[in-house]
């Protein structure tokens, strides 16, 4: 369904006018969205805080993830909000918030392009507890004066949701899927934007009592948020409701082309989109079609996706000259032509739980504002909770898991699928009937086969140390190689 509104009225500076829309493709024939190989293992509780906030007492847990490291300097982590007046064991729905920040990359040379003032030393180090509570929790939901900001996350916080705020520290949108991070001064580096989001809230979900669950992004977390979506839609999981802050979409891609580098744009000269395709990989790159168009259009209906957009953001080309292609398609007004494709897909998907929400006369980011956007935000959730949807990681089915270094536990298909080497027997399986444990050399993926899959992850971790995916490392060496290449091809097949 349209809902198209018309209404009236450092490093953040340069975050809320960032990269948004450059998700790759166009509407024909798309690649399967990959299972996202990650891990909660490496996740410790590194700081704890109770204080007085918006007027209510509030736990504050700040957690780092040691497996993910940052493109610079230190790890991922991400800040939990628990309920207002309660604690990590207060049940509750769970709103994660991924905030903006552009994208960058090193080029061939070593020289960082990015967004306005940004340098490399912007988002490739890791957030602390005091930047995540500074920014993006205070600067949403306090305004210049104090005062209490009505903004979509101060609605969330107060009532009753624990709020995830994660944090970006490969300026990579959160889209990193583990794949070497290209031209980094400090290689060998890996991109894992979104192995470190998912096993955040996998994590949060397993360990505080969960009900619905949410994502919300702004700016270059937008584009994070979206295909956080299609990314548990790889493990039949759908999310109660994703809010996508900036209108995402393939013609975004040419009006950055366009206008990089033009005074009052936001990215800098000698920008190129490419750079960030080559370093993020799988999301980024236009033969997979992962764009809203393509995958709506192909009949993607198991999240909402709300796409929030102002008219007069300098994102879309606001406040530049309507570009020629806009003019040929009867708009005069860059913003209106980036989102019409997004809107045409989403009126033509019989019963679509998709929207789309413009508001004349705002700019970048409106649900980071005290604007209109805010109350289409709480109207989305309204809808969708009135239909009573079941919780994404709720008391889902067990059974048997067979892994070859522990052997055989009872959990769930997805539990089963976090860990290495290991098969999962299917819902109500026992460990006592037909769970062969025995280890199965050169298998990387778990399934018990020595196949073409195997070997295409040993290639795209090829002469890295695999440190997000051990397995690759056959031999245990230390370095993914030819050794390893040999064993894999030497046990090709069925295991027994």
């Amino acid at each position: 369904m349209l809902n198209s509104m018309m209404n009236q009225t450092n490093r953040w500076g340069a975050a809320c006018a960032t990269t948004l829309f450059l998700l790759a493709g166009s509407v024909e024939a798309q690649t399967a969205i990959p299972v996202v190989q990650r891990t909660p293992d490496g996740i410790e509780l590194a700081g704890e805080l109770t204080r007085t906030f918006l007027g209510n007492s509030f736990e504050f847990d700040f957690y780092r993830n040691n497996t993910y490291e940052c493109g610079l300097t230190g790890s991922y982590s991400f800040l939990v909000v628990n309920p207002i007046n309660g604690d990590e064991n207060t049940e509750a729905p769970l709103w994660v918030y991924l905030h903006g920040g552009g994208s960058g990359y090193f080029d061939e040379n070593g020289d960082y392009f990015a967004v306005g003032n940004q340098d490399e030393n912007t988002w490739n180090h890791e957030e602390t507890m005091d930047d995540l509570i500074a920014n993006p929790l205070q600067l949403n939901t306090i305004g210049k004066n104090g005062q209490l900001k009505d903004t979509t996350l101060t609605r969330r916080i107060l009532e009753g949701y624990r709020v995830a705020l994660v944090g970006m520290c490969d300026h990579d949108q959160y889209l990193g899927l583990g794949t070497p991070y290209p031209n980094n001064p400090n290689a060998p580096k890996e991109v894992n934007g979104m192995q470190a989001t998912m096993a955040a809230i996998d994590y949060i979900a397993a360990n505080h009592p969960t009900t619905h669950v949410f994502a919300h992004g702004t700016s270059a977390g937008s584009v994070g948020a979206y295909a956080l979506a299609l990314s548990y839609s790889a493990e039949d999981i759908g999310l109660t409701g994703v809010v996508s802050d900036s209108v995402l979409s393939e013609r975004g891609k040419l009006i950055q082309e366009v206008l990089a580098g033009t005074p009052g744009f936001p990215q800098q000269e000698g920008f190129d989109p490419a750079g960030v395709d080559e370093k993020v990989g799988f999301y980024r790159l236009p033969e997979n079609q992962t764009n809203p168009e393509a995958r709506i259009a192909a009949g993607f209906n198991l999240t909402p996706l709300l796409f929030v957009g102002g008219l007069s953001d300098p994102q879309c080309g606001f406040s530049f000259p309507t570009l020629p292609e806009a003019v040929a398609d009867g708009f005069d007004n860059n913003c209106e032509w980036v989102a019409a494709q997004l809107i045409e897909t989403i009126n033509a998907q019989p019963d679509s739980p998709h929207e789309v929400a413009l508001f004349e006369g705002e700019g970048h980011v409106p649900t980071n504002n005290v604007t209109p956007a805010n109350d289409k935000v709480d109207e989305f959730i309204g809808e969708i909770l009135a239909g009573n949807p079941a919780p994404p990681f709720g008391d889902p089915s067990t059974g048997a898991c067979c892994m070859s270094d522990t052997g055989c536990s009872i959990m769930t298909a997805f539990e089963c699928s976090l860990l290495q080497k290991s098969t999962y027997y299917g819902d109500g399986s026992s460990c006592d009937v037909g769970t062969t444990c025995e280890p199965c050399v050169g298998d990387i993926t778990g399934d018990r086969n020595v196949d073409s899959s195997d070997i295409g992850i040993l290639l795209a971790l090829w002469n890295t140390s695999a440190r997000t995916n051990p397995e690759a490392d056959i031999n245990s060496d230390g370095t993914v190689n030819a050794a390893d290449l040999g064993i894999l091809l030497g046990a090709w097949g069925v295991c027994p």
